[in-house]
Formats: structure tokens, sequence, C-alpha cells
């Protein structure tokens, strides 16, 4: 397992940056992780790129971003990045972004995908004071957190990713009168605590893969509203989904204007979605069935489940349950998708 940790140059007339210090000090495998080690310049963009440059080159399962929180007092794990930019000050090339988004074309936020209360909870139990943050502010700690939660989101990877907070040291509020600071040794071990829990959870979600019956898993290709992120998958597969991987099979894609939904035919064409491992409680598929059959209210099945082979990005292959459209697709509404990405095809 890889962990990729970063951490940002000083700014804002500061002569270190604490989670630099941090970076520095970490172990180099916790917990039986790798742990890889970047710092990133406090500059909007570059900073993302950077760690998108480093994502590609060692594809970690964890990218854990830290930053300095002047004026806060303990560790701040944070909840949510927000697709705004509205910087106080200017960044380290003189940037100062005031109410912009960081994606015009992105989710308006994305929440942490790391065990945040979990995180808490370990560094609490080590005497080191620790919460957990709803807002990670509009400079470009938020600016790097929404980045690249954003890039994962967009290309459908299988990496956790979040960030955390840290005070001053004590030699930096030497001039700033009552501005609580934190010892660096208790702050890399909490960082240090938060990796381990990250990585325990990740190989607890390992496990439970390994260690369900077989016999009691299924797997679907979704391609559409099942995927990820939308409403159909919140309804039925939030709660029983094991593991989520990018994949596509072969057919053609068109979307349904008048239902505002995808839909698979015939065809030669790769057609992109997920590849849902779910743990089948003997309802679920019939529940997606009678959904996916009578949703156009007409008397003819819509939609019926198929056993077809999907491929994973590696050119592995398996069967899983695909949903193929039953209708002459001609008399549709409907427009081809020729990318056979519905998900990029609907953010348009």
């Amino acid at each position: 397992m890889k962990v990729l940790v970063t951490a940002f140059d000083p700014f804002g007339g500061e002569n270190i940056n604490p989670s630099y210090e941090v970076l520095k000090r970490l172990k180099d495998n916790i917990e039986g992780a790798e742990i890889i080690k970047l710092q990133v310049p406090t500059v909007f963009y570059l900073s993302v790129e950077k760690v998108i440059e480093k994502i590609k080159e060692v594809n970690p399962n964890v990218v854990l971003s830290i930053g300095q929180a002047g004026g806060r007092y303990d560790i701040s794990v944070e909840r949510i990045a927000i697709n705004i930019d509205d910087a106080r000050i200017p960044d380290n090339i003189n940037q100062q972004p005031i109410d912009t988004p960081i994606d015009p074309e992105g989710n308006a936020a994305y929440f942490a995908t790391i065990p945040i209360k979990a995180i808490v909870e370990g560094i609490r139990k080590e005497n080191i004071p620790a919460s957990v943050s709803n807002s990670a502010g509009t400079y470009v700690c938020n600016h790097l957190m929404y980045g690249i939660l954003n890039y994962i989101h967009k290309n459908n990877l299988n990496i956790k990713a979040g960030f955390i907070h840290i005070p001053y040291v004590p030699a930096q509020v030497v001039n700033k009168p009552n501005t609580p600071s934190m010892s660096l040794e208790d702050m890399v071990k909490a960082i240090e605590i938060a990796i381990g829990v990250i990585v325990k959870n990740s190989m607890d979600t390992t496990d439970k893969i390994e260690n369900i019956n077989k016999s009691a898993t299924k797997k679907i290709f979704a391609y559409g509203t099942l995927m990820s992120g939308f409403e159909n998958f919140n309804k039925y597969l939030k709660d029983k989904a094991i593991e989520i991987k990018k994949g596509y099979t072969y057919g053609s894609l068109y979307h349904l204007l008048n239902y505002n939904c995808p839909a698979l035919v015939d065809g030669k064409d790769r057609v992109w979605g997920e590849i849902i491992t779910f743990c089948d409680d003997g309802q679920t598929l019939n529940e997606i069935d009678n959904m996916e059959m009578y949703f156009e209210n007409g008397g003819e099945p819509a939609y019926l489940r198929e056993k077809r082979e999907v491929l994973y990005e590696d050119g592995s292959k398996e069967l899983a349950d695909v949903y193929i459209y039953q209708k002459n697709i001609k008399d549709k509404p409907c427009i081809y998708v020729g990318s056979g990405d519905w998900k990029s095809f609907i953010k348009r």
C-alpha cells in the first residue's frame, strides 16, 4: 500500500511551514504502508498540478495533504472542500483570486474520503487535541484538497484523499501574543497516527472483500444512474457496495432525452462505467430489475439484466450483470454518446 503525503512550503512571510517540517520527520513506513513525501508550492493551480503528476507517477492508494492553519489550537481533520478561491493574501507567486471557482465545471464541493472521525479519535487517545473541521478555508489548502478530490472523481480513481490542518509551532508565535501553537513532536505523532488509522481502515475494507462468502456477492456494471454519486446508486447500492472500479464493456450508448438517462444497446464501442461488487441480500437485484424494467411506465420492459463480459482498465475480464435497453432506440428522442462515457456527457 502507498500513501502519498503532501505539505506546503512557507508562505505569508513565515520562515518555515510546520506542515513541511512534519513531512520531513514522518517515518518511511507506517503500519506496513510505504510513505511517499512531496512538498508542493503554496500556489494556486500549480500545487494541484504537482500532486496530480505525482499521483500518475506512483499510483498511491491514499493522498493525505497537510497544511498550516495559524491560529488554530488543534489538529483539524477537514471534512469538506468547496469549489471557490477567495484569497485573503496573495500566494507565493502573487496570485490572489477572489470569489473564483476552482473548476467552473466541477461539483460544488467534495467530502474527504478518509475516516475523519476515526482519525480524530485515534489522535485524542494520545492526549493530543484534535477535531473535525467543517471549513478548510478558501486559500491554497482548500484549493489543493478540492483539486485532488476533483481529479480523483473525474477520473474514477480508487484513491482515498483528505486534508489535515496543523497549528503553528512555538517558534512561529514568539511575536504573536495569545496565538496557540503545538510542539513539532506532537504534530508528527498526530499525523503518523492519522496515517495508521487510514491504512488500517483500508486494510479492514480489503479483508472484508476477501472474507465475505463469494456466493453472497454480485457484480454489476453500472453505466448510468447506478454509478456512484447518482441517485439510484444511493438508493440501491451505497450501503451494500464493497468495491467500485472503473471498467468498460462493448455496445453503443445513447442518452434518452425524455428521461435524462442512458441506454446501452448492442454495438462495438467501448462503453465506460463502474464495475461494482456488492453484498447481495437476495432483494437488491430484484429491486433494481423492477426499477429498470418499468421506469418508462410502459407494458414492455425497458431494460433487462444480462450477464456480459466486462473489462477493467488493466485488461482483466470477468462477467457482470449489465442492463441492456430493450426498445428500438431509433424510435426514441436520443443523442448518440460517441465517447461511451455518460458521466462525462451529462456534465457538459
